[in-house]
């Protein structure tokens, strides 16, 4: 699966960004809203997410540690 996010500046990309790679992490998603987490012990070696500035690193590190 390819997901792609272009926006203008301050649009939220790097939130969005953020947000599907901690939801590829967790796993499937419960009915109840809940995620499940993932069967895959390195299921993060599987992920790819590209970013252009150094302040969208950061905020990407700081929400996904």
């Amino acid at each position: 699966m390819l997901k792609i996010h272009k926006a203008s500046a301050g649009s939220g990309k790097t939130f969005t960004l953020t947000k599907s790679y901690i939801k590829l992490l967790l796993g499937e998603k419960r009915q109840d809203g809940s995620y499940r987490l993932s069967d895959g012990i390195n299921r993060h070696r599987s992920i790819l997410a590209i970013t252009f500035t150094n302040k969208a690193v950061s905020y990407t590190h700081l929400r996904a540690h």
